[in-house]
């Protein structure tokens, strides 16, 4: 694949060397490049943090500047650095409930509008976070046969034609990117819908191999595993291998099993400024619109914003309507299919409860409570949905009755 010397625009001066195109949480960020640079890294560690705030990112760029062989710099021209840009170094496993299809339909449309190495490079990396999760060496052979008609050639072979720029018109080029968005989609339904215990031991195993690098374990929301997977995590999370580096990220980190957050060393997260937001959308996706990073997600990923905010004024509307149950099953909140577009609702969902709900409650302990209840059932809803797989109307049904029965207390106390 070629290789770019510098394949995103000059970052401000400052950064640390190390992750120069991570924007927002410098401490967190510094710290990691201090302690990998003295070797006093742990090799069990837990990023916690809201969504959106670089946290898989990060993890990704550490299994790469751990492995590079030279300064660690994004540019750097190492032969690890140029595999793992591409997401592409055999030592990096990545695994746990997947919820980033929004991300592939992002890149993908932005790409189509403008053939670019920074484009190209940002749709790889999107696709690669979702196959990585279909590798042979820790899947259990269940999933193995579940999975064994659902890994299309046409994602593999077109991301290689992406890389490589090999088009022969321009109506091929747009082609090849909506068949490996397609075939992506098709295949995010396949992922395991949680970490089982038989993966936790192959992936032990396979820390074990003997390797010429340093393998790098990243799995994601460590907040929804189940307690006997987290329970089989505990042996090798204490006593990892001399070069294997396990990096764990969860929301919430008060919902990490006990013993294992115990073995972990925790680097925070917070959520960026909108300042770092403006940066992130100006530098790595041209955009001068003054709008969240949020937002921005939406308005590329399928959702209309306006049809959004429609759902979910007409959610709340439901919730607090004598006749809202009917509404509801009336309504398409009840009918969905895409279950990407979901998530993204379901997060706007969230935040609008802080904005009706959280203001005012200050000051007031019952209402505190109330919105502490509300959203524990969305939290409740977004693990069943990643974790134990169900379907998006079964999840706004159940949330939906159980919100509606806190405003309801609420209106009698």
């Amino acid at each position: 694949m070629r290789v770019c010397s510098r394949p995103f625009p000059e970052l401000p001066r400052g950064r640390p060397p190390m992750f120069d195109n991570i924007i927002g949480n410098r401490m967190t960020v510094a710290r990691l490049e201090r302690e990998i640079r003295t070797g006093t890294l742990a090799h069990s560690i837990l990023f916690t943090g809201n969504d959106y705030t670089g946290k898989l990112t990060t993890a990704l760029e550490t299994a790469r500047a751990l492995n590079c062989t030279e300064d660690g710099k994004w540019d750097c021209g190492c032969r690890s650095c140029s595999e793992s840009r591409y997401l592409g170094n055999p030592y990096l496993f990545l695994t746990g409930p997947y919820a980033g299809f929004y991300e592939i339909r992002l890149t993908a449309e932005l790409l189509k509008k403008r053939d670019h190495y920074a484009g190209r490079l940002k749709l790889i990396r999107a696709v690669r976070k979702l196959t990585l999760r279909f590798d042979r060496r820790f899947l259990p052979e269940d999933d193995l046969k579940k999975i064994s008609g659902e890994l299309p050639t046409e994602l593999y072979t077109g991301i290689e034609r992406i890389a490589g720029a090999r088009f022969v018109s321009e109506e091929e080029r747009i082609g090849i990117i909506d068949s490996v968005s397609a075939a992506a989609e098709k295949l995010s339904s396949a992922v395991p819908s949680s970490f089982s215990v038989n993966a936790v031991r192959n992936l032990s195993s396979a820390a074990y191999a003997g390797v010429d690098g340093k393998k790098v374990i990243i799995i994601e929301n460590a907040d929804a595993l189940s307690v006997a997977a987290a329970n089989a995590l505990l042996k090798i999370l204490e006593e990892p291998p001399s070069d294997t580096y396990f990096i764990l990220t969860a929301v919430r980190q008060n919902a990490v099993l006990p013993t294992v957050l115990s073995r972990l060393s925790v680097f925070s997260f917070s959520d960026r400024t909108e300042e770092e937001e403006a940066l992130l959308l100006k530098l790595f996706y041209e955009n001068e619109e003054p709008i969240s990073l949020y937002d921005f997600i939406l308005k590329h990923s399928g959702w209309d914003i306006d049809t959004l905010n429609r759902s979910v004024d007409s959610f709340f509307e439901m919730l607090g309507s004598e006749t809202g149950v009917g509404e509801f099953y009336r309504s398409s909140l009840t009918k969905w299919q895409d279950k990407s577009l979901f998530v993204l609702f379901w997060e706007k969902v969230s935040r609008t409860i802080q904005s009706r709900f959280a203001g005012g409650a200050e000051g007031n302990p019952y209402k505190q409570q109330l919105y502490a209840g509300i959203q524990h059932i969305l939290n409740e809803g977004k693990t069943a949905l990643n974790e134990a797989h169900q379907a998006p109307e079964s999840v706004i049904e159940t949330s939906f009755f159980k919100i509606r029965e806190i405003l309801e207390r609420g209106r009698r106390a």
